[in-house]
């Protein structure tokens, strides 16, 4: 992926990775090795472009190829504590934005240790980021808020949300045109003891532009690919700065 990246950072070295997060990423590789949920995750269009060849089109700002007209649209959920939130969360700063549920032992814990990873790495930055629960039957806000604080969000940079199931898959389906569905074949056994199916769902980090427009995809767990994430993430939110 060609793309323009801030000269101050190409002598920084990369901040190492917690032990615990460096184990969760290596846990869930394996578990998509096993299963192939990242082929039964994969998107809709048939053009998606593949995620390490894909260009930058000459701006950190700019859509990868294939991703021309794909944006977050209007919507209305509430967040981790609660409040109503709607697509102006998005508006006019970059966002580095997930699709997960706290109940998923398979692909989730992975995507959390690399957004927790991202999150340290641009403390300091106008960078934010955002979760939708793609489970809002069990993911109410508390929930959320719970599962937050025990991962070690920062609540100020870090949006989680969740709302009408509709309304989710009005977003991840219509709108980005990713899968979303009930997985019967991997049942998930809750603390209380109920069952629920498995959901498929997008597996990929989404840089969002500052005019909700969906700028890149990025596999979670290459760590390579999260570290162009990281900084084409920072370009971006010091061109707007600058604007």
């Amino acid at each position: 992926m060609n793309e323009s990246l801030p000269t101050s950072d190409s002598d920084r070295p990369a901040p190492r990775i917690p032990r615990l997060l460096f184990h969760a990423i290596i846990a869930t590789v394996t578990v998509i090795v096993a299963s192939g949920i990242m082929y039964a995750t994969r998107p809709k269009r048939a053009s998606a472009p593949s995620i390490m060849n894909s260009a930058v089109a000459g701006s950190p700002l700019e859509a990868d190829e294939g991703l021309d007209g794909l944006v977050i649209p209007d919507f209305q959920l509430v967040d981790q504590f609660g409040k109503p939130v709607d697509q102006s969360i998005f508006d006019g700063r970059i966002t580095i934005l997930d699709f997960s549920f706290t109940n998923c032992p398979f692909v989730c814990p992975g995507m959390n240790a690399a957004m927790l990873m991202l999150q340290s790495q641009l403390v300091g930055t106008p960078v934010r980021f955002a979760s939708i629960s793609v489970d809002p039957r069990n993911d109410v806000p508390e929930v959320l808020k719970s599962h937050a604080d025990k991962i070690g969000v920062d609540h100020t940079r870090w949006t989680w949300m969740t709302g009408e199931d509709a309304e989710i898959r009005r977003i991840v389906s219509e709108s980005l045109k990713f899968e979303l569905q009930d997985d019967p074949s991997r049942p998930i056994t809750l603390a209380d003891g109920s069952v629920m199916n498995n959901i498929i769902h997008p597996s990929r980090l989404f840089l969002i532009g500052p005019e909700r427009q969906l700028l890149a995809l990025y596999p979670f767990s290459d760590m390579s690919a999260l570290d162009t994430l990281k900084r084409r993430a920072e370009s971006g939110a010091r061109m707007l700065q600058k604007r």
